[in-house]
């Protein structure tokens, strides 16, 4: 398929989906009287007219931020569900912030929730309507991208397998190319199911004999000089070129591509890549902590107090810990032990541990003051860290942050947690604490970076109450 019919088609998308939300518009004012019980909202036919033509740039944007313009045909359902939910949140919210901000229309908020009720459940069954008829369509071979690989090796061989398995893309394989004229010798036979028509510079003649939409180049790393020049005559027939990079690829590592100014970067990355989920987990975290400390300041005035009549001492525990990518940063905890703890903890350390691994704990350890020891158990000692996420140094969901001197000792493929930000709770805290081993908790901090998303926070933060109520593992 060429660059036009994709623009049109990107567009035909588009308008589709503004004519959805249009009628959304039109749906949420008398849904907004059913769910208020109360006559229908109205407002006078220019208005409505305003908040159509409003919908339109707004819409667009957000559905070109949220990734409605990618290549949607290889995306699962619950990817297409995705970009809907993210397009449709981002396009009610922006829409009313431009209303409140301007005062242009006075929308009452029940016709603003049922717009966002409707959109949501209208695109979403759109979406996978469109979606299910295309994945048929295209299994009968109409709707097809026809493509050209370049290479005849296994790593092109892994391609067309791939292709093959999914008749739903449409992705047809026209024909193979010899990566180079040292395999010229395949010319005219069959590889991997598909006949080789040329080497890269017959390129030209073929995209001038074919019909192809796209080339892919699956040709060795070693090589990548030599596409250059294949890539000029694909930019001037006009076809869509591909380059297959799984030989860079580790399998925990997400590829990005980023400009730095006019210079494509390709960025091989071990943490999260939805940057919006990590903008709404930063606010998230901020909201929350922000909240937390002055509901909860009753309750931390009370455990101070009890810090200061149990033994002589600060009140909170200061100690350095290493934070995102091996940043250092004072962690604060309500003070648990007597004064001083920190010089028995060598001679402490060389007698006992009941940990495994390269950290540090006693079940009994003699430092710990009675107060302390209901404060550990109930993880009241961790409240003060709500002033580490308010300064950014960490998040409520996140691997705990540990001293440089216990990471010296890690292996450096268990180093990969300091990726991400630390958090107050975490994976391992809800799954037994300090009964897990060493090595276990650093499994479940490596999988939680690699399935990291806001349902992930949010079911650890639903764990984390009975967790801290039934106190396992905690001392």
């Amino acid at each position: 398929m060429s660059p036009l019919p994709v623009r049109y088609i990107g567009r035909a998308r588009l308008a589709y989906d503004l004519l959805i939300s249009t009628v959304a518009l039109l749906l949420a004012f008398p849904v907004a009287g059913v769910l208020s019980g109360d006559a229908a909202p109205s407002l006078a036919i220019r208005q409505q007219l305003g908040l159509l033509v409003l919908i339109g740039p707004i819409w667009a944007l957000a559905l070109r931020v949220c990734g409605n313009d990618i290549l949607m045909r290889t995306k699962s359902r619950w990817q297409q569900l995705g970009v809907v939910f993210r397009a449709v949140t981002l396009g009610v919210g922006l829409l009313a912030a431009f209303l409140y901000v301007t005062q242009l229309v006075a929308v009452p908020r029940t016709v603003l929730f049922a717009f966002y009720l409707l959109n949501l459940v209208l695109a979403g069954a759109a979406r996978l309507g469109v979606y299910e008829y295309l994945r048929v369509v295209r299994s009968k071979g109409r709707n097809g991208k026809r493509l050209l690989i370049v290479g005849t090796a296994r790593r092109a061989g892994r391609l067309v397998q791939i292709l093959e398995a999914h008749p739903e893309w449409g992705m047809q394989v026209a024909a193979l190319v010899a990566k180079d004229s040292a395999d010229g010798y395949l010319v005219g036979e069959v590889v991997h199911g598909h006949r080789v028509l040329g080497t890269p510079d017959d390129l030209l003649a073929i995209l001038r004999c074919e019909v192809v939409d796209e080339v892919i180049f699956a040709v060795p790393e070693i090589e990548l000089d030599t596409v250059e020049a294949s890539l000029k005559v694909c930019r001037m027939m006009g076809v869509q070129a591909r380059l297959m990079l799984d030989f860079f690829a580790p399998e925990e590592t997400r590829m990005t591509v980023e400009h730095l100014d006019s210079i494509p970067l390709l960025t091989f990355s071990s943490t999260p890549e939805n940057t919006f989920g990590l903008a709404v987990k930063g606010l998230f975290d901020f909201a929350l902590a922000a909240v937390l400390a002055v509901v909860l300041s009753p309750l931390l005035a009370a455990i101070a107090v009890a810090v200061r009549l149990s033994s002589p001492g600060p009140i909170l525990f200061r100690q350095k810990r290493c934070g995102l990518n091996g940043r250092e940063f004072t962690i604060y905890k309500f003070r648990t032990m007597v004064d001083g703890a920190d010089e028995a903890w060598a001679v402490l350390a060389s007698q006992q541990n009941d940990q495994d691994g390269p950290v540090f704990k006693l079940t009994n350890d003699p430092r710990v003051t009675r107060v302390g020891a209901f404060l550990r158990k109930t993880s009241l000692d961790e409240l003060p860290q709500l002033l580490n996420i308010l300064r950014g140094e960490m998040s409520i969901v996140g691997p705990r942050p540990e001293l440089k001197c216990v990471l010296d000792k890690f292996e450096d493929w268990q180093l990969r947690r300091l990726s991400v930000k630390p958090g107050v709770t975490g994976l391992w805290q809800v799954s037994g604490r300090c009964e897990t081993s060493f090595l276990e908790r650093i499994r479940l901090d490596l999988e939680y970076i690699d399935r990291w998303s806001l349902a992930l926070d949010l079911k650890i933060l639903a764990m984390t109450i009975p967790a801290v109520l039934i106190g396992r593992g905690a001392y």
